[in-house]
C-alpha cells in the first residue's frame, strides 16, 4: 500500500528542512568539536581571571605576590580558583616578574574569534601568557 502523494511531499519537505537546519547550524557555529574547544578556551580565560583575583587578594592582604599558584590558592582566603587546565589537568602557568607584576599562562585550543572578556584576554592557539599588575583590578 502506497502512501498518498501529499504525505510523501510533506515527509520530503520535512527532511529537507531538518537537513538544512543542521547544515546552517554547523556553518554558523562550526562542528560540535569546534564549539567544545571554544567553550573550553572561554573556561580557561575565566579560570585565569579567577587566578588574577586570588593573586590580587593575596597581594592586598600580605603586601607581596605569592611565589606560586599553590601558595595563592591556599592563602588567598576569600577567593577560590582552579589552578589546573580543565582538560589536561596541567597546572596553569604563573610567574612573578617583579614586586608588582606577574604572568598567568594557559594553553589554548583555538584563536579567540570574539573578544571574549575584552581585549585583555585575546589569544592565539597554544601557550599564551598575560602580564598583570597586582592591585590594578585587572580580571
Amino acid at each position: 500500500m502506497k502512501a498518498p502523494a501529499g504525505k510523501r511531499v510533506l515527509v520530503g519537505v520535512t527532511v529537507v528542512v531538518v537537513v538544512t537546519a543542521v547544515v546552517i547550524g554547523i556553518v554558523m557555529l562550526g562542528p560540535p568539536g569546534e564549539e567544545r574547544a571554544r567553550r573550553l578556551d572561554q573556561r580557561r580565560v575565566m579560570e585565569l581571571q579567577g587566578i588574577v583575583l586570588g593573586v590580587n587578594a593575596l597581594w592586598m592582604m600580605r603586601g607581596r605576590l605569592p611565589a606560586s599558584l599553590d601558595e595563592a590558592s591556599k592563602e588567598s582566603g576569600v577567593v577560590s580558583f582552579s589552578t589546573k587546565d580543565p582538560v589536561t589537568g596541567a597546572p596553569y602557568g604563573y610567574r612573578v616578574v617583579d614586586d608588582k607584576n606577574y604572568e598567568v599562562c594557559a594553553t589554548f585550543d583555538r584563536k579567540s574569534s570574539t573578544r571574549f572578556a575584552g581585549d585583555r584576554w585575546t589569544h592565539g592557539t597554544g601557550m599564551r601568557c598575560f602580564t598583570r599588575r597586582a592591585g590594578a583590578g585587572q580580571e
